[in-house]
């Protein structure tokens, strides 16, 4: 696997942060999902995280969620903490340092010979304090397990090899990554991308082969576990909300998202109401509407074009990853600092890209991008 100076400074850097995270209590409804759940407890078989919902052991039932590997790595805690915070604390940093260790790997792989890899980028992502809210917040590891899986696959599918391994490999990817949280399944298209870079055509319709396999078998969970085969919020907010009332909030959490990203330093609400989403102007949800149309139709376009479909496809997954909450399709949460997990995770070409045209236009002696970084 791939492997650079740069990568272990960046997990140092993270490391030399963690002090306060480890120190942590429980947050929100950490509580809520380890007490009373007797699969976390250990009190049934491991295999019924896979026969229910993620939330079954509460009072109010099935909330849509089929994450079976995030209940058992909650249970793997509890066998070893009990209920000490301290332990899910620890996990949780593990898995950051992990997506951080394995994106940057990727990184390195891809732009071996190719001059450099999105280092700025990534250091935004490994650092930025809004995904705090995935990272400290316990149950918000999904968000990791989510991206782990995935990029692992993803490394794998570095060196190329037979077809058969190329779709197995591709196959266990996906369905880790759909497992740990429903966002891994936009590693469907990562994974294909990444063969075909390294191995042709024929490694990229192996590993698209295996993902259409991965993809039928976690639907298939889904269905026994729940009764259906997609995801779906049982207890959407906006489920009988009329689609341009429903567009109008999800440009209103688009547009929070981007200040919470651009305004790191500012404590982020973690949950934001109905009154507070409305409150955005309609031009204004409306025109972040119309930027993430056009980010994916730029990286669309850049990814068939085929002159940087690194950079493309970076920019079309990071746009399809917020697009998710844009509530086209209503969904059970309306607003998280931890939303920008896994978007920033794909999009840390562009924003590397970015940022050292910022530098190169308006300081190009001067080294304050990674200063500040």
């Amino acid at each position: 696997m791939p492997q650079s100076p740069l990568i272990r400074l960046l997990l140092l850097t993270c490391l030399v942060w963690s002090g306060g995270l480890l120190r942590g209590g429980f947050a929100l409804d950490d509580l809520e999902v380890l007490r009373g759940n007797p699969v976390v407890q250990g009190d049934v078989s491991w295999r019924v995280a896979f026969q229910q919902d993620y939330w079954a052991h509460q009072p109010a039932g099935s909330a849509g969620h089929f994450r079976p590997l995030a209940t058992l790595s909650l249970r793997w805690d509890h066998r070893l903490w009990g209920l000490e915070p301290f332990g899910y604390h620890l996990t949780n940093l593990l898995l950051h340092l992990g997506v951080v260790a394995l994106a940057g790997s990727l990184l390195a792989g891809l732009w071996t010979g190719r001059g450099r890899a999105a280092w700025l980028g990534l250091t935004v992502f490994a650092l930025h304090p809004a995904l705090c809210d995935s990272v400290v917040w316990i149950s918000g590891r999904t968000s990791m397990l989510s991206a782990l899986p995935g990029l692992l696959g993803a490394c794998w599918l570095l060196r190329s090899g037979p077809a058969w391994r190329t779709a197995c490999i591709a196959g266990l990817a996906l369905a880790g990554s759909i497992l740990g949280k429903e966002d891994g399944v936009l590693f469907a298209l990562i994974l294909p991308l990444i063969a075909g870079r390294t191995g042709g055509r024929r490694s990229a319709g192996a590993a698209g082969l295996g993902v259409l396999v991965a993809l039928a078998v976690c639907a298939w969970l889904r269905h026994l576990a729940l009764g259906q085969w997609m995801p779906a919020a049982t207890h959407a907010p906006l489920a009988e909300v009329a689609l341009p009332e429903r567009l109008h909030l999800g440009g209103s959490v688009l547009w929070r998202l981007l200040t919470t990203f651009l305004t790191p330093f500012r404590p982020a609400t973690p949950q934001v109401g109905l009154e507070a989403l409305a409150a955005t102007p309609v031009v204004l949800a409306g025109a972040t509407l119309m930027a993430l149309a056009g980010s994916c139709a730029a990286g669309l376009r850049a990814l068939l074009r085929g002159r940087e479909p690194a950079l493309g496809a970076s920019l079309l997954l990071s746009s399809l990853a917020l697009l998710v909450h844009a509530q086209l399709i209503p969904s059970g949460e309306l607003f998280g600092p931890r939303f920008l997990y896994l978007p920033l995770l794909l999009g840390v070409i562009p924003m590397d890209r970015a940022l050292r045209g910022i530098h190169a236009r308006c300081a190009p002696q001067k080294p304050w991008p990674w200063v500040l970084a």
